[in-house]
């Protein structure tokens, strides 16, 4: 028993007398736990020796939580007082709390180093290292499409990676491949603990366990029936003793059972209870926010599913898991830059602080619906098969409608010249550059594919999120996915984006290296003006100055690569009063040590002696840490404005933009599904709004400069939506419409509408409404509501004829995934549509095409030569 209270009063003092009495009786229970874990390990030990040793390990480990409370109660003061800063700067506080989250329209300092942005740039920067480190070593492609066998291997390599163990199987390639995702994830979890997290390492680990809610509660069994066959899968692949840690299995499982169908796991932030303080991350292993009263909520609320062996957690994931492998691997890297992001502009506990920064400056509940989306709350649900269905029709209408979608994304080139012109750059060279865009592959050497690798990792591979720049940016998996991807491949629009965006970011890093050789005072003011967005200020110009870098090609570029290299001159003007401050404290500390070991006294003396051995690696240790944490930052603003910039010049929705698009409804919901599917394809026009028009209307210094910015969009995103009606016009085997004939006014008012303020909803939306057969209202609702309309027409004519009629064909063509591949879509409508149209009704492709003929379209050489005779 004295023993046992000499245990309590350790960890109590441990913990600076923080602990209160239930938390401490919650820790005796782990205490106890352990004791007979490691009695199984070792009988031979007394009771004695054994609570010694397992209280020095949980004493150790409540001594590391107070230290992390201490931390995290500085940087949430650090924290604040920055964002303190961008809101002052902000012409006011709800635009400075907008360019906190999401980012402002308006240009201030730091206006658009968010949170969105910022995370946005760590996957960037994770990923990025990783594909061109696999690219170098020919790994990439077994990657991208690897075999089940392949897999497991690496699945296996990455738990002995974890256990220090050497290679496992026989494939060395499944071991470096490992090795690489280790070194990337590992330097994911530093990023995230500096920024206050408390990840530790773990023996088991191999990738975050994804769970797939519809498969855990199938269609036809009851909640009970489900949670007792995924009990019988699961337990006996489980190390029960780590899994458990003496807590009752049943409701154990039971309550992890319901967290994943409701999909909570996924949330990165708990939306509850902001105030309290509690932990966030609950999909992120071992954290702990708020020191040792969360240490010992961890301990008690511990859900963390421990497999025996890769083995076993490769075939759980095989049966309930949500994504492979791979797909797993970047959805961590993806979770944890999105902690990470949140922790560094909002502290340990983001939520909170966004809460505390409301009551502060007094605002309403505005932004709610973009912190939902930014920690993850969003994308809970209470109904995950109805989100997964309503998810794959959002995928089957993009598969169904978006063939063309190369053709119609012409007016990127035109948004890009745009963006490069708001930055500075020459409207003539800009338009020049853009039109080389689709062209990077061809035109660029090896080193520059390498730096646009490491700016725009191509994870489009390993991901269905392209089908995100027409809708929500929800996530969906398995075979729709592999479907969806392909499809976005074969027809070209995946490598027309990934031509535009990594040429656009090689752009900026070469206008960078360029413009560097100048001083900041002798910068464009808009450039400059660009720069501030993301707090790059004449201190880290001059930085960055010293890293440009000469590749292949023969011109300067500043490269992630070369920022990390610089030494300690270079980064002087970042680094320079800091270190000598520490220099100067540990110079004050070490004479006072030398003084005070020159005592009589043998106990101060000593003492003194033992800091003199200590204060050296000290200074180290902080110098280090200095220097690693300006780096960081000189980094993370030069990648973050990249993505960023990218994002506006090749139109993607973020936080926002989402925010808006999903409300807070919850996505399996009926009204959250019917609100996806009526937002289907306006993702679009929304994000041009946001971000394209709003920074040439709120952006610019001035009226006049504003009112040439959204001219010369204008102008640039019209002609090239000409081009992209008139390449659909000759690709569907018609002539191109007159732009100057007597319907010019209206060819005109399209191309406009379809270049910028529609785009990919302008290929439905406007659509000659007999093609689709819809009313105005089935085209405006979105592509679903349209084909439910069809649909019912289609039942009502056979129901009143008895047959199907020739328009009925082309509505059911029109809802068939692939049909619409611009490559053949031509060969379909002439060769197999018509064909059944004309035996359906004799004479109906004759009138259909007088119609089109009404409306200013001719057959061409195409369509006569694959028309009916």
């Amino acid at each position: 028993m004295t023993a046992l209270n000499d245990c309590i009063a350790t960890i109590r003092a441990a913990s600076d007398n923080a602990l209160s009495d239930q938390q401490i009786e919650e820790l005796m229970m782990e205490l106890d736990r352990r004791r007979q874990a490691r009695r199984a390990q070792n009988a031979a030990l007394s009771d004695e020796e054994l609570l010694s040793q397992v209280a020095e390990e949980l004493t150790s480990e409540v001594a590391m939580a107070t230290h992390i409370e201490r931390r995290n109660r500085a940087l949430n003061i650090i924290v604040e007082k920055r964002a303190d800063e961008v809101i002052r700067a902000a012409p006011d506080a709800k635009r400075g709390v907008k360019a906190l989250l999401s980012g402002a329209v308006r240009p201030f300092t730091g206006a658009r180093d968010s949170v969105d942005s910022r995370a946005g740039a760590l996957v960037s920067q994770y990923l990025g290292r990783a594909i061109a480190e696999l690219k170098r070593e020919g790994l990439l492609d077994i990657v991208q499409k690897p075999t089940r066998e392949f897999q497991l291997d690496v699945a296996r390599e990455l738990r002995a990676l974890s256990e220090a163990r050497s290679q496992v199987t026989k494939s060395a390639q499944a071991r470096r491949v490992a090795e690489i995702w280790r070194s990337v994830t590992e330097e994911a979890r530093l990023r995230a603990n500096r920024a206050g997290a408390w990840i530790g390492t773990r023996t088991d680990r191999i990738a975050s366990q994804s769970h797939d809610p519809g498969r855990l509660l199938p269609v036809g069994k009851t909640v009970d029936e489900a949670f007792a066959e995924w009990r019988e899968e699961i337990l006996p692949r489980l190390d029960a003793a780590e899994s458990f840690r003496g807590k009752d299995q049943e409701g154990f499982l039971r309550a992890a059972f319901d967290e994943i169908t409701r999909n909570e796991h996924m949330a990165v932030a708990s939306r509850a209870d902001a105030d309290t303080n509690e932990a966030v991350g609950r999909d992120l292993h071992d954290i702990a926010f708020s020191g040792p009263a969360n240490l010992a909520k961890k301990l008690s609320r511990h859900r963390q599913f421990v497999f025996k062996s890769a083995d076993d957690w490769f075939a759980y994931n095989e049966r309930y898991g949500r994504r492979s492998l791979f797909e797993t691997m970047v959805a961590d890297i993806e979770r944890l830059s999105r902690a990470t992001a949140l922790m560094e502009k909002l502290g340990p506990n983001p939520r909170a602080m966004y809460e505390k920064l409301k009551r502060k400056y007094a605002l309403d509940d505005g932004f709610d619906k973009t912190m939902d989306q930014l920690d993850g709350t969003a994308w809970m649900t209470q109904y995950p098969r109805a989100a997964d269905i309503s998810a794959a029709i959002v995928a089957v209408e993009n598969m169904s409608k978006l063939g063309e979608s190369v053709v119609t994304a012409f007016s990127d080139l035109s948004m890009m010249a745009s963006e490069l012109s708001y930055q500075g750059e020459p409207l003539h060279m800009a338009l020049w550059n853009s039109l080389g865009a689709p062209f990077f592959r061809l035109t660029s050497t090896e080193q520059v594919q390498e730096l646009a690798d490491l700016l725009v990792p191509g994870v489009s591979d390993f991901t269905a999120h392209l089908g995100g720049r027409f809708g929500s940016g929800e996530s969906i998996t398995g075979r729709v996915a592999a479907a969806q991807r392909v499809f976005f491949k074969i027809n070209l629009f995946q490598p027309w984006t990934d031509a535009i965006q990594r040429s656009m970011a090689v752009m900026m890093a070469r206008r960078m290296g360029q413009e560097t050789a100048k001083a900041f005072s002798a910068l464009s003011d808009e450039y400059r003006r660009v720069l501030d967005m993301y707090g790059i200020g004449e201190r880290e110009w001059s930085v960055l100055a010293s890293a440009r870098t000469r590749l292949d090609d023969g011109r300067e570029y500043i490269t992630p690569d070369s920022i990390r290299a610089l030494d300690d001159t270079a980064m002087a003007p970042l680094t320079g009063e800091r270190i000598a401050a520490i220099r100067a404290e540990i110079a004050d500390a070490r004479n006072k040590a030398q003084a005070n070991a020159q005592s009589k006294d043998p106990l101060v003396s000593d003492q003194a002696q033992e800091r003199l051995r200590t204060l050296s690696a000290e200074e180290e240790r902080r110098i280090n840490a200095v220097r690693r944490k300006a780096a960081d930052a000189l980094e993370n603003a030069y990648r973050t404005m990249i993505n960023d910039r990218i994002n506006i010049g090749v139109p993607h929705p973020g936080a926002h933009e989402r925010a808006i698009l999903m409300q807070r409804l919850d996505r399996g919901s009926a009204a959250g599904i019917a609100l996806r599917l009526f937002m289907q394809f306006k993702s679009f026009p929304l994000t041009m709004s946001t971000k394209v028009l709003a920074r040439e209307r709120f952006g610019h210094e001035d009226v006049v400069s504003a009112s040439l910015g959204i001219a010369r969009l204008i102008a640039g995103t019209t002609v090239m939506g000409l081009l992209s009606m008139a390449a659909k016009s000759i690709l569907a085997g018609r002539d191109p419409r007159n732009p100057f004939g007597e319907d010019a006014a209206a060819v005109w008012v399209k191309a406009a509408l379809q270049g910028g303020a529609l785009s990919i909803y302008g290929d439905v939306l406007l659509n000659d409404l007999n093609e689709y057969n819809r009313t105005i209202l089935g085209a405006l609702a979105g592509p679903a509501y349209g084909d439910v309309e069809n649909l019912i027409k289609l039942a009502q004519g056979v129901a009143t004829t008895g047959q199907i009629s020739p328009q009925n064909v082309r509505d059911i063509k029109n809802m068939l995934p692939y049909q619409n591949w611009f490559m053949t879509k031509a060969a379909m409508d002439y060769l197999v549509v018509q064909n059944i149209q004309e035996m359906l009704d004799p004479g109906y492709v004759e009138r259909y095409n007088r119609r089109l003929r009404d409306y200013g379209y001719e057959l061409n050489w195409l369509g006569e030569a694959l028309s009916l005779q």
